[in-house]
């Protein structure tokens, strides 16, 4: 972009001219009320013809240009962001949204209610919870398939912001048109679309609400545009209503858009050069977007503090380290931007100390330096003023002046924030200063090499997203301190060493899963690794059954440890009785058991496990009737799990009913199979179902 160019006035000095703008004024059109002057309603409908006739110089001759560059768009797209089509589910909140979770598993009353009315990870999106519910519809959970309609999403996202480009170049440089705009506004799009910050958003299953609400922000943000330049008063109206139904729709899909009606204020001031008409009626055409932003913005702290829980305390990370954080995020996503490389899905949040430490404040002081310098430069380089003022005010709900979560920054708050510098990007390489400085030749092959060099660095970016191994190797390959990183790294390798049948393996990964477990402890003192480090212990009992009591006492010994710290913390949450139930259940002790499970199950009731757990005591306890409805849930949440098939097939059986209890031990064989290979012939759970079949023979 670059600066506006101003329209002709008209001769002062034209009395017939003046004569007739008078005239004008008092019988304005309603978009035209509001001009104070003759001259000043001159000078708008100059502005208007001169966007006019570019408008038509690229018009519809270029229909079919630009049809080619926005396939272009879609199929660079669905090229950079391949591998997401072959990915599943990761352990980063995916489990608890996915496969823990059954609310969003189709679109009937009860599961839209759910969605309309729940703060599920203190988000409320049900816009974004009915597309996934769609996808259940459509496609039972496939996640391959669920990553394809994300992708969609994305690209869908990607045309809307280049028909936003488009309009907003065209403002910004006057005697633009043609296929110099087109170029422009493409390559903009382009950039936004493969940019490696991107994969997050597009390749993480959970936030769909990025790639959903990014597409109905651009819409509403284009409806408006239509409006501010519409000169009749029914066009006016429906493009006004256009852009509030796109705007609550962003905000149903992920409440972070409520900064559109500030954004809306900035680009009144430039390119649309509106300030004119005056801040009362620009407030008052945006009163409803404001309410609606003001009320999503108290959604959004609502969710954060009161229903998860998950913001923090004055006292937790106090104001002078906050506004550090805000500082640094100046720094972050436009260098970031720049040199897209060392991308995380995790960047942990440092310890107060530290964040006043020079590898925090030096860039967070370089970052808030050349935001003033940009904002300095308004009357001189307008595109670049706004472009860093749409940012800084995009940025602002996630830059950590309300910390919400333990990172200082992410990948997906990228998605809208940095919108503004692939505009910047388009208008500068092919327009300059104001004119086409760069022949189109020489601006399209720069913008090409550039684009491909982020879909590449996107592919391999998305790649890492295919699989937690992947994505928890690379972040801790980058900080080997990140907490989270080791801790869900630890996950990972407990759940292959649960899943694996060779004893010596198992033992080396339920090994690695508690020396990871042991060094995120030593790093932040958070009692849940010591609870995870007890799940690994016990496991390491299959690994080693001649040791199974001395792993057993290693692992309460741990959640004793652990339970009594996060009792001190005041955070003892209700999975330490879970886990205290499991080793009890692992001792035999059926009746501590279900005390403590009936606990657990009474204050979470939605957790598949715990209602594996207690409907398989029940079943021990020989009460199979009232093991079922746990069983049954469990079964709908962890679909073929054999633990659970076989502890609904030995209560089917205590109750008699052979058939179904045949039936269920056939499916269980048939799970393992699919899932073991040649190997299922020495799963425990098939050698069970074998022996189980062999005695309901006979049985009617």
């Amino acid at each position: 972009m670059s600066a506006e160019q101003p329209p002709e006035r008209p001769a002062e000095d034209d009395p017939e001219a003046l004569a007739a703008a008078e005239a004008a004024v008092r019988e304005a059109r309603p978009s035209e009320r509001g001009f104070r002057s003759a001259e000043e309603l001159l000078a708008a409908r100059a502005a208007s013809s001169e966007t006019s006739r570019g408008s038509v110089a690229g018009g519809e001759e270029g229909g079919g240009r630009r049809f080619l560059l926005a396939l272009t768009l879609v199929a660079l797209v669905f090229v950079a962001f391949l591998p997401a089509l072959s990915a599943g589910f990761v352990n980063w909140d995916d489990d608890k949204n996915f496969l823990e979770n059954t609310h969003w598993r189709g679109l009937g009353f009860s599961n839209l209610a759910w969605m309309f009315t729940s703060f599920h990870m203190a988000h409320w999106h049900p816009v974004t919870w009915m597309s996934l519910g769609l996808d259940h519809v459509l496609f039972g959970g496939d996640p391959q398939r669920m990553h394809g309609v994300s992708v969609a999403y994305h690209a869908l996202a990607t045309l809307a912001a280049f028909g936003v480009a488009r309009v907003l170049l065209r403002s910004a440089v006057k005697e633009s048109g043609g296929v110099t705009l087109d170029l422009a506004a493409f390559f903009a799009a382009a950039f936004f679309a493969v940019h490696p910050l991107r994969a997050e958003s597009v390749a993480w299953l959970t936030e769909r609400r990025d790639v959903l609400s990014g597409l109905f922000f651009f819409l509403a943000l284009r409806a408006w545009l239509t409006y501010a330049r519409a000169e009749e008063a029914g066009p006016r109206r429906r493009a006004w209503i256009w852009s509030l139904v796109w705007f609550l729709l962003a905000a149903m899909s992920k409440e972070v858009v409520f900064v559109l009606p500030v954004l809306l204020f900035v680009l009144d001031a430039w390119p649309l050069g509106r300030w004119r008409l005056g801040f009362g009626r620009l407030f008052a055409e945006k009163a409803v977007h404001i309410v609606l932003a003001v009320a999503l913005a108290g959604f959004a702290f609502y969710g954060q503090r009161f229903s998860a829980g998950s913001m923090y305390g004055i006292e937790d990370y106090p104001l002078h380290a906050r506004l550090v954080g805000v500082a640094y995020s100046t720094w972050f996503y436009p260098s970031k931007t720049l040199v897209p490389v060392g991308l995380s899905p995790m960047y942990e949040l440092p310890p107060t100390d530290v964040m006043f430490s020079a590898s925090i404040l030096v860039p967070a002081a370089i970052g808030l330096a050349v935001a003033l310098a940009a904002l300095a430069l308004w009357k001189k380089t307008p595109a670049l003023s706004v472009a860093w003022l749409c940012f800084l005010i995009t940025i602002a709900p996630t830059s950590g002046l309300t910390q919400a979560g333990s990172q200082i920054a992410a990948d997906r708050y990228s998605y809208l924030a940095c919108i503004a510098f692939a505009f910047l990007a388009g208008g500068a390489l092919f327009f300059g200063g104001g004119r086409t400085r760069v022949p189109v030749a020489i601006g399209s092959t720069i913008g090409a090499v550039i684009v491909v060099l982020l879909a590449l660095r996107c592919h391999a970016q998305t790649t890492l997203w295919t699989s937690s191994e992947k994505l928890w190797t690379r972040a801790y390959e980058l900080d080997p301190r990140d907490t989270v990183a080791l801790s869900n790294l630890a996950e990972v390798r407990m759940a292959q060493g649960i899943q694996t049948n060779d004893l010596q393996a198992k033992g080396d990964l339920l090994r690695a899963s508690i020396e990871l477990l042991g060094n995120a402890f030593e790093i932040n003192g958070d009692p849940r690794h010591l609870l995870n480090m007890a799940a690994s212990m016990r496991r390491m009992g299959d690994a080693e059954p001649e040791q199974f009591d001395f792993h057993l006492q290693n692992a309460w010994k741990q959640l004793e440890e652990g339970y009594a710290l996060a009792k001190a913390k005041g955070e003892p949450a209700p999975i330490w009785t879970r886990m205290r139930a499991e080793l009890l259940l692992d001792q035999e002790k059926f009746d501590e058991a279900l005390t403590e499970l009936q606990v657990y199950v009474a204050a979470e009731p939605f957790d598949a496990e715990g209602r594996y757990l207690l409907g398989v005591t029940l079943v021990e306890k020989g009460k199979p009737k009232d093991a079922l409805p746990h069983l049954e849930y469990a079964q709908g949440v962890l679909g073929n799990d054999a633990r659970v098939l076989a502890a609904w097939a030995e209560a089917q059986g205590m109750l008699g009913r052979y058939g179904a209890a045949r039936a269920t031990w056939r499916q269980l064989i048939d799970v393992q199979q699919a899932l073991l290979g040649s190997q299922a012939s020495s799963d425990p759970y098939v050698q069970m179902a074998t022996g189980a079949l062999e005695k309901l023979r006979t049985a009617k």
